[in-house]
């Protein structure tokens, strides 16, 4: 079975400050993703806008994943599956 072929339940984090003006920091996006990890769920999604419409990246979504990855359990403990995603 391929990795395409595989389905995956995880969480969208939201790295974006709206049109309300609020916007997350990196220790609660951080946390949030190790508590995806510790929950079970296969993967953590970071949205990227650096030119969106209505909303922006409050930071560099790869900036995000570094930090994440930073900590979140090493092989071979449940290694959470990090992703950028687009606007």
């Amino acid at each position: 079975m391929s990795f395409a072929d595989t389905r995956m339940i995880g969480v969208s984090i939201n790295n974006l400050t709206g049109i309300t003006g609020h916007s997350y920091g990196l220790d609660e996006m951080v946390r949030a993703a190790c508590e995806a990890e510790s929950l079970g769920f296969d993967g953590v999604w970071v949205h990227d806008a650096p030119f969106g419409r209505r909303t922006m990246a409050s930071f560099d979504s790869v900036s995000v994943l570094a930090a994440i990855a930073g900590c979140t359990s090493p092989p071979p403990g449940p290694r959470i599956r990090l992703f950028p995603r687009g606007p």
